[in-house]
């Protein structure tokens, strides 16, 4: 593993999972910085959404 890497992850249930495999041997640790994904600058794109729909994803989305 290099010396920094991005792995998106969820939140769920008081656990970080990530989206995809990672290669990190067990016991490993590391230290985790947090950055909230922002789905607004996407709306519209993918048709139209409401403004409680884009909170939604967006929490849904949040690391």
């Amino acid at each position: 593993m290099s010396a920094s890497q991005v792995i998106e992850c969820i939140y769920e249930e008081g656990v970080f999972k990530p989206l995809h495999e990672v290669k990190i041997k067990e016991g490993t640790k590391l230290k985790i910085k947090v950055e909230k994904v922002d789905l607004s600058e996407y709306r519209g794109m993918f048709g139209k959404a409401s403004a409680e729909i884009l909170q939604e994803l967006e929490g849904d989305a949040y690391l």
